[in-house]
């Protein structure tokens, strides 16, 4: 995690420092979109439900994907969804 995000998060108000970025990008082997209230109860599954609004969503049309920071214990870390600009044309 670079000096620069660390900065945005603590700036966003959070205590802690953002140690990794997580990814989930879910999709059907089908082929065919996945209904986004699936993609969101397999994400709530990994999250602790207190923490569930750092998790933001960065979807296109054919997969669900999920982006959040974590701390070095793997805690989910609150953030802003700018600091994701841009995320889905890289994923």
């Amino acid at each position: 995690m670079g000096e620069r995000a660390k900065a945005r998060v603590l700036g966003f108000g959070e205590k802690r420092i953002p140690s990794y970025l997580i990814t989930v990008r879910i999709t059907s082997p089908t082929g065919r979109p996945v209904s986004p209230a699936i993609a969101e109860a397999w994400v709530r599954t990994l999250v602790p439900a207190n923490l569930v609004s750092a998790v933001h969503e960065i979807s296109s049309s054919s997969a669900a994907t999920f982006v959040w920071l974590v701390d070095s214990s793997y805690t989910p870390v609150r953030s802003p969804l700018s600091l994701f600009e841009g995320f889905s044309q890289a994923a």
